[in-house]
C-alpha cells in the first residue's frame, strides 16, 4: 500500500511492502498509480487577435492571456512563421510573455506562440510518474501591414481579361443567433455579429445596365446602377424584404474605397456604406443574416454588365474594421499601372476583407491562410471554385446547355457522394437533385375494398423537398380521387375523410373515404423513397428522350457497402425531384465505360462483377433504352477487360459518327492489355480488332485528334511501371504508332484534354511513388513533341476530370479540373482553369 501525502511544503510517503504487493499494479485490489498521482494537462498558448498596422508600425504582441490547467508557472517561445517577401523583421525578446518587432515591409506576417509549464516541483524524488513540464500547441497570430490596398506579397492574386471571376464559398453563414420564443426575439445570450466587405475599385465607365460590384447571392452585394450610383443590399433571413442602403454616386474614372458594413454593436444594428472615408448612406437593420449555398462573385451577375476584375485578398475575421463615430479608413493613391484590364469598357479592382468568423475554413483556398496556393497572369493554371464535396471516382458530364454535371464519387471519408451538382455558365456552382432520392410513379397498391383502405408501399416514402408530396390516387378518370400528404402525413383531398394517414417510416398508408367509393377501383402511388446510398465507379452518360428532353444515365459501380449497383438511374437535369430507377441490369459491373449512340442508347461496356464471392472480368456489354428504362445484351468484346479506356472518334464535328475506340486496360487475370477494339457503330454496330500497342497499358490517357487519329498517353505498364511513352492511332491504317518522343513525366491516372488550339493538356496523374503530380505538359500535334507546362497546377491531382470550358463563362476558352486525389491521394473540392 502507499499513500502520499501533501500539506503545504511537507510530505510523508509511507511504503508498505506485502508479499507481492508492488506499486504501479492493481493487484489484491491495490490503487493504480494513476489515482495516487494525477497526469499532467497541456497548457493553452493565447498569442493574442490578428492585427492591422500602419507601414512600418512596431508591433506588439501579448502572450499574457495564455494559461495551465495544472496552475504551473508558464514560460513563452514566440516564433516568426512567415514574413512578406524582403522583410528582415525579428521580434526583439522572443521568450517573454510581451515582444515586439518593426512590421518593415507591407504584407502578411504571421507568428507563433508556444507556452511552456515548468515542472512540478511537488513531485516526490521516485515518483512513479514524471513531469518535466509540457508544451502547448501553438497558437497562430497573423498581422497585416500597410494600408488596405494591394501590396506585393498579398498572396492569390487573380487577374481575368474579358469578363469576370468569381470565388467560391459553401455556405457562408456568419452565425447569427437563432429565434426563441417568441419567434421575434434572439437569444440574449448570443451576441449579434457583424460584417465588413471592403475594396479598391477603379471605374473606367458605367455599366450600360446594372452591374454587381462584389456579392452573393441572397445574401449581400454592391451593385452600380449606369447613373454611376453605388447601392449595398442585404437580403435578410426569412420572407423579410431585401433591405437596401443608399444609392451613393460614385465617380468614374478614378480609384475609390468602397466598405459595406453591418455592426453588431448596438441594438438594432446599423449598415453603413462608404465611400472613400466617409459615410454615405447608414441605416438601421433588424434582420439575421441570410445562409445560402452559391458563390461569392466579384463582377458580373445574373443579366447584369460584365465588370473585369482582380481579387488580390480574400481574408475573413471577426472585427468590425471602422465604427460609425469615427469611419476613417486609410487611403492610398495607387501606382499608375494598377492592374487593371487595358482596354476594357469599365474595369474594377479590388482588395476584399470578408469579416466573418467561419471564413477561415470556408475560404482555405482563398485566404492568407494558404497564400500562393495560385500563380498570377492571362495563362496557366487559375482558381475556379469549390465543390460542395470532395470528390474521387466521381462523373463529370457535359450537358447541351454547356453546363456541367457533376456526380457521385466518394468523399474525405471514404464513403459514397449522395449529391450532384451543376457548374453553371455564368460559373456558378449548385447543388442539384440528390442521388439517393428516388422518384416512384404510379406503383399499384391493389384495388379498394373497404374504408378505410390500407396498404404498405414497396419503400419507405419521403418527402424530398417542400411542396414535393405524397399522392395517392383512387381510380381512374373524371371520378378518381386523389390524396396528397401535408408533409406531416396526412392525407387530405375530395372524398378523402379525416384519419387518412401515411407512415413515413413504415410506407402504411390509411385512406379513408367521406363517401365509399363504388366497385373496386385501383390505387397507385407517386411518392419518392430515399436509397440510403451514393454510388462511384459508376458511368454518367447524357442523353436524350424520344421526345428531345435531356437526361442523364447513372449506370453501375459501388455503394456504400462495396456492393456492385445492379440497376441504373435516370436524371431530368432541369427538374430537382426526377430521378427514377431503371430495370435491372444485364450484369452488374464497375470500372466499366459507357457510350451514346446515334439511336440514343447508351452502351455499357466490359468492367468487373462479382460472381458468388469471386470477380470475375467481363467482356460482356450491354444497351440501355433511355425510353423504356431497360436493358438488353449488346454485341461481345473480342477479349475481357477493366479499367480500360473509351474514346468517341467523333471530334471532328461529325456528331452522326457514333464509333469508338476501347484501347488497354487489364484482362481476366489483371495484366495490362496492348489490344484495342473499334465499335463499328450503325444499327448492326460490332466490335472489330484495332491493332496493338507497343506496350500493355492501364490507368492510361486517351484523346481523340481531328483526322481520325487517337493519341493515347502513359498509363502502367506489364511491369507495374510507371510510363511516359505515347502512341498515335490512326484509323486509316488501323494501327498504333509509337511517338519518338514521349512526355516529359511518366503519369497514371491523369487526363488529356483537346483545348481549341488543336493542342492536347496534359494534367496530374501520379507517379511511381505513388503520389500526385502537380505538373502538366502539353502536346503539340504540328511538331509532334510534348511541351512542359511552365506554370505548375494548383493542386497535385489524379483521378480528376479535365473538361473544356467556354469563353462565354470567362471571356476566353479553357480546361476546367474537378476534384480527384490530391498529392496524398485525398478527394479534393477545389477546382482551377488552365488558360493556353
Amino acid at each position: 500500500m502507499i499513500r502520499f501525502l501533501n500539506k503545504g511544503s511537507s510530505h510523508l510517503l509511507l511504503i508498505l511492502m506485502v508479499g507481492g504487493i508492488y506499486l504501479g499494479g492493481c493487484v489484491n485490489g491495490e490503487p493504480n498509480k494513476d489515482s495516487l498521482f494525477k497526469g499532467n494537462q497541456l497548457p493553452t498558448a493565447n498569442a493574442g487577435p490578428d492585427q492591422a498596422v500602419a507601414s512600418g508600425a512596431t508591433v506588439t504582441l501579448d502572450g499574457s492571456a495564455s494559461s495551465d490547467p495544472n496552475g504551473k508557472t508558464v514560460h513563452y517561445q514566440w516564433q516568426l512563421v512567415s514574413t512578406p517577401k524582403g522583410s528582415a523583421a525579428k521580434l526583439d525578446t522572443p521568450a517573454s510573455v510581451v515582444t515586439t518587432f518593426v512590421a518593415d515591409t507591407d504584407g502578411v506576417y504571421k507568428i507563433q506562440l508556444q507556452a511552456i509549464e515548468d515542472p512540478d516541483p511537488t513531485l516526490p524524488t521516485g515518483a512513479p510518474v514524471t513531469d518535466t513540464g509540457l508544451t502547448s500547441d501553438p497558437d497562430e497570430v497573423m498581422v497585416i501591414a500597410g494600408p488596405p490596398g494591394p501590396f506585393p506579397d498579398s498572396g492569390n492574386k487573380l487577374m481575368l481579361d474579358g469578363s469576370h471571376f468569381a470565388l467560391s464559398a459553401v455556405n457562408l453563414d456568419i452565425g447569427d443567433p437563432l429565434p426563441v420564443a417568441p419567434a421575434t426575439q434572439l437569444d440574449p445570450a448570443t451576441p449579434l455579429n457583424e460584417m465588413t466587405a471592403e475594396g479598391w475599385f477603379f471605374v473606367g465607365q458605367a455599366p450600360a445596365q446594372e452591374a454587381l460590384v462584389i456579392g452573393k447571392q441572397s445574401f449581400f452585394e454592391i451593385t452600380l446602377s449606369s447613373a454611376s450610383q453605388l447601392s449595398f443590399r442585404l437580403t435578410p433571413r426569412g420572407n423579410q424584404p431585401v433591405f437596401t442602403v443608399g444609392s451613393a454616386p460614385l465617380s468614374i474614372g478614378q480609384w475609390h474605397h468602397v466598405a459595406a458594413v453591418v455592426s453588431g454593436k448596438s441594438s438594432p444594428r446599423r449598415a453603413y456604406l462608404a465611400i472613400d472615408g466617409s459615410i454615405v448612406a447608414a441605416s438601421s437593420f433588424s434582420g439575421l443574416f441570410n445562409n445560402n449555398q452559391n458563390r461569392f462573385t466579384i463582377g458580373s451577375g445574373s443579366g447584369r454588365a460584365f465588370l473585369v476584375g482582380m481579387a488580390d485578398e480574400v481574408r475573413v475575421t471577426q472585427d468590425v474594421r471602422y465604427s460609425e463615430a469615427a469611419f476613417s479608413p486609410p487611403m492610398e493613391i495607387l501606382v499608375p499601372d494598377s492592374p487593371f484590364v487595358t482596354g476594357a469598357r469599365f474595369a474594377v479592382h479590388g482588395l476584399w476583407h470578408f469579416d466573418e468568423a467561419a471564413g477561415a475554413q470556408i475560404f482555405t483556398d482563398f485566404s492568407f491562410r494558404v497564400n500562393n496556393l495560385f500563380l498570377v497572369g492571362n495563362t496557366g493554371f487559375q482558381p475556379f471554385g469549390r465543390l460542395q464535396n470532395p470528390r474521387r471516382f466521381h462523373t463529370v458530364v457535359p450537358l447541351g446547355d454547356k453546363t456541367l454535371w457533376v456526380a457521385g464519387g466518394v468523399d474525405d471519408a471514404v464513403l459514397p457522394v449522395t449529391n450532384t451538382e451543376f457548374i453553371g455558365t455564368d460559373d456558378q456552382l449548385q447543388p442539384a437533385a440528390p442521388l439517393n432520392i428516388i422518384k416512384i410513379t404510379d406503383e399499384s397498391l391493389g384495388t379498394v375494398s373497404a374504408s378505410p383502405f390500407q396498404k404498405t408501399t414497396a419503400f419507405k416514402p419521403v418527402v424530398s423537398e417542400p411542396g414535393s408530396r405524397i399522392v395517392i390516387v383512387v381510380g381512374t378518370g373524371s371520378s378518381a380521387l386523389t390524396a396528397t400528404d401535408d408533409g406531416l402525413g396526412n392525407l387530405t383531398g375530395t372524398g378523402i375523410g379525416s384519419g387518412s394517414t401515411i407512415n413515413y417510416t413504415t410506407g402504411e398508408i390509411n385512406l379513408v373515404f367521406t363517401t365509399a367509393p363504388s366497385g373496386s377501383p385501383s390505387v397507385k402511388a407517386t411518392y419518392f423513397y430515399d436509397r440510403q446510398t451514393g454510388v462511384f465507379n459508376h458511368t454518367a452518360t447524357a442523353t436524350t428522350l424520344s421526345g428531345g428532353k435531356e437526361v442523364v444515365v447513372i449506370a453501375g459501380g459501388t455503394d456504400k457497402n462495396l456492393k456492385l449497383v445492379d440497376r441504373a438511374l435516370v436524371f431530368d437535369p432541369a427538374v430537382t425531384d426526377s430521378v427514377v430507377q431503371t430495370g435491372l441490369m444485364k450484369t452488374p459491373r464497375r470500372y466499366h465505360t459507357a457510350s451514346r449512340l446515334i439511336n440514343r442508347k447508351v452502351l455499357l461496356v466490359g468492367g468487373e462483377t462479382d460472381i458468388g464471392s469471386a470477380v470475375a472480368t467481363l467482356s460482356t456489354t450491354e444497351l440501355f433504352d433511355p425510353d423504356q428504362l431497360s436493358f438488353s445484351v449488346g454485341p461481345p468484346l473480342a477479349a475481357p477487360r477493366k479499367l480500360h479506356r473509351t474514346v468517341s472518334l467523333g471530334c471532328d464535328a461529325n456528331s452522326q459518327d457514333d464509333r469508338f475506340l476501347v484501347v488497354g486496360g487489364y484482362d481476366d487475370i489483371n495484366k495490362p492489355l496492348k489490344t484495342a477494339e473499334i465499335y463499328s457503330g450503325g444499327s448492326n454496330g460490332g466490335f472489330l480488332a484495332a491493332g496493338a500497342m507497343s506496350v500493355g497499358r492501364v490507368r492510361h490517357a486517351v484523346v481523340c485528334l481531328p483526322g481520325g487519329r487517337v493519341l493515347v498517353t502513359g498509363g502502367i505498364d506489364l511491369n507495374g511501371r510507371i510510363v511516359n511513352s505515347a502512341e498515335m492511332w490512326n484509323l486509316g491504317s488501323n494501327a498504333f504508332t509509337l511517338l519518338q518522343a514521349g512526355m516529359n513525366v511518366p503519369r497514371a491516372e491523369h487526363t488529356a484534354t483537346l483545348m481549341t488550339n488543336g493542342k492536347v493538356l496534359i494534367t496530374g496523374g501520379f507517379d511511381q511513388s505513388g503520389l500526385g503530380l502537380n505538373s502538366a505538359e502539353i502536346y503539340d500535334p504540328d511538331q509532334n513533341l510534348f511541351i512542359p507546362v511552365s506554370s505548375t497546377m494548383g493542386l497535385a491531382r489524379f483521378g480528376h476530370f479535365a473538361v473544356p470550358w467556354h469563353s462565354g463563362a470567362v471571356g476566353k476558352d479553357g480546361v476546367l479540373l474537378i476534384g480527384g486525389g490530391d498529392a496524398a491521394g485525398a478527394p479534393t473540392s477545389l477546382i482551377e482553369i488552365f488558360y493556353p
